[in-house]
């Protein structure tokens, strides 16, 4: 092990800030969040100790990633969403960038339709594959398992433009993995989502009723707006009961997205469920929760995430790095309940699946069997959707 002589060690803990990167870059975000955080209490923490005490853990020798791992423990003790630390590295730091650019086609990078998950003990899976995307087409799956791609282990922005790579993934616990050739595209976030938007509607035949689905990905963008609302328009009349998916994605949107459920004469005599999980997040959440306390739609799923707080990205280094910071309440007068930290509960309590799903959607093929329950009516009523 190698000694450092005394006069380095003194040289650098006196050096300052700027001519120490990782310092340097630690303290530039402290600062901006410091200065702007919407809690000037910062949560009850003693912040200015949490922020010295987290430093300590950095060195000039410091990597971004350790950086940019310091920073995220320092703020997740601040418990609130819409808060976090990203880099070049993350899928989130393109998303962001393109979301809060507010132009649909602004930060792409090499993407197939894919929003992997990662961890250390379990590794990648599929937690999204988008409708219409390269990755549905080459026949990956939601839970498929993510091994490599090409020789290598792995990486969510592992993907390159202009050729074809290998993707090998297995679908079961403990299966021989198969290989899929991708061939990645230059995409922004919203562009892919605005496709898997678009692509998702259908119609399913059940119980010898007609059964339309819509499913927003995100309300970040007026064009993904225009779609999803058009798209529920169009089942008017031609639908005995409609299944709106609000899971996973980005929020954004507001109670007007659904407006035709309110006020289409016809839409408003058809049975709704609204899908629901753990990413149903922000405006969606409002979305989520005007359906049902106006009982315009049954929620069935699981609790949303209960990120509901207004945010704002902060360009960090010149952009080189994101800060998502938490900077306002949003308290619109019709939310009466608290959904920041605690979500809006589904009216019926549906498991979904995350791993090794086969092609399963287990909350979705709940929805339809639901709707297709026999009813005196002769259509699907709440009550019974709700038994």
């Amino acid at each position: 092990m190698s000694i450092r002589p005394l006069a380095v060690i003194a040289l650098i803990a006196t050096a300052p800030t700027w001519a120490c990167a990782p310092l340097a870059l630690y303290d530039e975000t402290t600062s901006v969040v410091t200065a702007n955080f919407y809690d000037r209490a910062y949560r009850g923490l003693p912040w200015k100790e949490r922020v010295a005490l987290h430093r300590q853990g950095l060195t000039c020798e410091s990597t971004n990633a350790a950086v940019a791992l310091r920073l995220n423990a320092l703020l997740a003790e601040l418990e609130t969403s819409h808060t976090g630390f990203y880099t070049p590295a993350d899928l989130s730091y393109w998303a962001l960038k393109n979301i809060f650019a507010r132009k649909i086609d602004a930060h792409p990078f090499p993407q197939i339709g894919l929003w992997a998950t990662c961890s250390a003990d379990d590794g990648c899976f599929a937690r999204n594959v988008y409708e219409g995307s390269i990755a549905e087409k080459a026949g990956l799956r939601v839970g498929d398992q993510l091994l490599k791609l090409d020789d290598a282990p792995f990486d969510p922005l592992g993907f390159r433009v202009g050729g074809a790579q290998r993707l090998l993934v297995r679908s079961r616990a403990g299966e021989t993995p198969r290989s899929l050739a991708v061939r990645a595209r230059r995409e922004s976030a919203q562009r892919a989502l605005l496709r898997a938007t678009r692509k998702a509607m259908r119609l399913y035949e059940r119980g010898g009723r007609k059964i339309g689905y819509v499913h927003l990905w995100a309300g970040t963008h007026p064009e993904i707006q225009a779609t999803f609302v058009s798209q529920l328009k169009s089942l008017a009349g031609r639908v005995d009961a409609i299944v709106v998916d609000l899971r996973d994605g980005f929020g954004g949107a507001s109670p007007d997205f659904v407006a035709p459920l309110y006020e289409d004469e016809r839409l408003r005599k058809t049975p709704v469920v609204a899908l629901v999980n753990d990413g149903t997040r922000s405006g969606k959440e409002w979305v989520a929760y005007r359906l049902k306390r106006d009982k315009r739609a049954t929620l069935l799923g699981e609790t949303t995430a209960g990120y509901f707080i207004g945010g704002r990205i902060y360009d960090i280094r010149g952009g080189d790095f994101a800060l998502y910071l938490a900077v306002e309440k949003f308290d619109p007068e019709d939310v009466l309940d608290p959904i920041e930290g605690v979500g809006v509960a589904p009216d019926v309590e549906s498991p979904g699946c995350r791993r090794f799903c086969e092609g399963r959607d287990p909350q979705l093929e709940d929805a339809l069997a639901r709707l297709a329950k026999p009813s005196a009516s002769g259509g699907p009523s709440r009550e019974a959707i709700e038994q």
